[in-house]
Protein backbone atom coordinates (compact mmCIF):
# COMPACT_ATOMS: atom_id res chain seq x y z
CA UNK A 1 0.00 0.00 0.00
CA UNK A 2 1.16 3.48 -0.77
CA UNK A 3 0.91 6.86 0.83
CA UNK A 4 -2.14 7.42 -1.36
CA UNK A 5 -3.92 4.54 0.40
CA UNK A 6 -2.91 5.89 3.80
CA UNK A 7 -4.22 9.33 2.88
CA UNK A 8 -7.49 7.84 1.65
CA UNK A 9 -7.86 5.89 4.88
CA UNK A 10 -7.11 9.02 6.91
CA UNK A 11 -9.96 10.82 5.10
CA UNK A 12 -12.39 7.89 5.42
CA UNK A 13 -11.55 7.22 9.06
CA UNK A 14 -12.78 10.72 9.95
CA UNK A 15 -16.31 9.37 9.42
CA UNK A 16 -15.92 7.24 12.50
CA UNK A 17 -16.54 3.56 12.85
CA UNK A 18 -20.33 3.73 13.19
CA UNK A 19 -20.88 5.87 10.08
CA UNK A 20 -18.35 3.84 8.09
CA UNK A 21 -20.09 0.57 8.91
CA UNK A 22 -23.51 2.06 8.20
CA UNK A 23 -22.57 3.64 4.86
CA UNK A 24 -20.10 1.12 3.43
CA UNK A 25 -21.56 -1.97 5.06
CA UNK A 26 -25.26 -1.84 5.69
CA UNK A 27 -26.27 0.56 2.94
CA UNK A 28 -23.72 -0.14 0.21
CA UNK A 29 -23.56 -3.93 0.57
CA UNK A 30 -27.25 -4.17 1.40
CA UNK A 31 -28.45 -2.16 -1.57
CA UNK A 32 -25.98 -3.61 -4.07
CA UNK A 33 -26.53 -7.24 -3.17
CA UNK A 34 -30.30 -6.78 -2.99
CA UNK A 35 -30.29 -5.21 -6.46
CA UNK A 36 -28.02 -7.88 -7.96
CA UNK A 37 -29.87 -10.86 -6.53
CA UNK A 38 -33.25 -9.36 -7.41
CA UNK A 39 -32.13 -8.68 -10.99
CA UNK A 40 -30.84 -12.24 -11.33
CA UNK A 41 -34.07 -13.63 -9.95
CA UNK A 42 -36.11 -11.40 -12.26
CA UNK A 43 -34.20 -12.62 -15.31
CA UNK A 44 -34.39 -16.27 -14.28
CA UNK A 45 -38.09 -16.23 -13.34
CA UNK A 46 -39.33 -13.83 -15.99
CA UNK A 47 -41.45 -16.48 -17.70
CA UNK A 48 -42.18 -18.51 -14.58
CA UNK A 49 -45.58 -18.57 -12.96
CA UNK A 50 -44.16 -17.21 -9.68
CA UNK A 51 -45.49 -13.66 -9.89
CA UNK A 52 -44.70 -13.01 -6.21
CA UNK A 53 -40.97 -13.57 -6.72
CA UNK A 54 -40.06 -9.89 -6.48
CA UNK A 55 -42.59 -8.65 -3.98
CA UNK A 56 -41.78 -5.88 -1.54
CA UNK A 57 -41.64 -8.43 1.27
CA UNK A 58 -38.79 -10.32 -0.42
CA UNK A 59 -36.92 -7.12 -1.22
CA UNK A 60 -37.10 -5.99 2.40
CA UNK A 61 -36.00 -9.41 3.65
CA UNK A 62 -33.06 -9.42 1.23
CA UNK A 63 -32.02 -5.92 2.26
CA UNK A 64 -32.07 -6.92 5.93
CA UNK A 65 -30.07 -10.11 5.36
CA UNK A 66 -27.53 -8.46 3.06
CA UNK A 67 -27.34 -5.41 5.33
CA UNK A 68 -26.37 -7.66 8.25
CA UNK A 69 -23.76 -9.38 6.08
CA UNK A 70 -22.48 -5.96 5.01
CA UNK A 71 -22.28 -4.89 8.65
CA UNK A 72 -19.88 -7.72 9.44
CA UNK A 73 -17.82 -7.18 6.29
CA UNK A 74 -17.44 -3.42 6.87
CA UNK A 75 -16.69 -3.93 10.56
CA UNK A 76 -13.93 -6.43 9.77
CA UNK A 77 -12.54 -4.12 7.08
CA UNK A 78 -12.55 -1.16 9.49
CA UNK A 79 -10.60 -3.17 12.07
CA UNK A 80 -8.11 -4.36 9.46
CA UNK A 81 -7.49 -0.88 8.05
CA UNK A 82 -7.36 0.69 11.49
CA UNK A 83 -4.77 -1.87 12.56
CA UNK A 84 -2.79 -1.29 9.36
CA UNK A 85 -2.87 2.51 9.24
CA UNK A 86 -4.34 3.62 12.55
CA UNK A 87 -2.94 6.88 13.78
CA UNK A 88 0.18 6.30 11.72
CA UNK A 89 -1.39 7.18 8.37
CA UNK A 90 1.25 8.52 6.04
CA UNK A 91 4.04 6.54 7.69
CA UNK A 92 5.39 3.24 6.51
CA UNK A 93 3.13 0.32 7.56
CA UNK A 94 4.62 -2.19 9.95
CA UNK A 95 5.70 -5.46 8.38
CA UNK A 96 3.40 -8.33 9.22
CA UNK A 97 4.63 -11.24 11.33
CA UNK A 98 4.11 -14.31 9.23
Amino acid sequence: MTDRHAAAWQRISKLGRDKYVLIYGVLLWGILLTAVTSAIQFVLTQNASDADALSLRYLIARFIVFGVIGFFIANARWLKLQRKYGDNAGQQPKPSRR
